[in-house]
């Protein structure tokens, strides 16, 4: 019998009690089940304010929860389009980012050659390396890689937050 290749389910949207997240659901899905968790990029995107950009395109922080022997339980994702009753003062949970760009295609290589688990100061040294290049750290926590140029590759990586930062 063939296998299905097609995503099949359904979405539940959520919001985390204050002080909770995401990966919180995912470890109480995954302990439920005497799995663990494991760290993902969920793609999707946004309206752009720059003028000429309609869209940025973002790659964030998910977790899946697994089963003991490995099998898919529930991914745990950001929606972006969930605002309301969302504090945009909030200072980003530490540790937490996610990567912006005008180009899907560059956040598709960033998703297929990074680590979802590393840290924003490693995440983007493959996509770097690439460009024979060295991530830069800017103000407000904002990380950019460019090119030998000095051109971005026209993507951002943020903090989590309404905060931007730059790649």
């Amino acid at each position: 019998m063939a296998e299905l290749n097609w995503k099949i389910g359904f979405e539940i949207e959520l919001m985390a009690p204050r002080e909770l997240s995401r990966r919180d659901l995912a470890e109480a899905i995954a302990q439920q089940h005497d799995g663990w968790i494991h760290p993902i990029f969920h793609l999707q995107c946004e309206p752009s304010l720059v003028v000429g950009t309609p869209l940025f395109h973002n790659l964030t922080l998910g977790f899946e929860a697994k089963a003991r022997q490995g099998q898919l339980i529930a991914r745990c994702v950001d929606d972006l389009t969930l605002q309301d009753d969302l504090d945009k003062s909030e200072k980003p949970k530490p540790g937490w980012y996610r990567i912006v760009s005008d180009d899907s295609r560059l956040l598709e290589l960033v998703s297929c050659q990074t680590d979802a688990g590393d840290s924003l100061s490693e995440v983007l040294k493959p996509i770097a390396n690439l460009f024979a290049t060295n991530p830069e750290e800017g103000i407000g926590g904002m990380v950019r890689v460019a090119d030998s140029t000095g051109n971005p590759p026209r993507d951002r990586c943020t903090p989590t937050g309404r905060t931007r930062t730059s790649l």
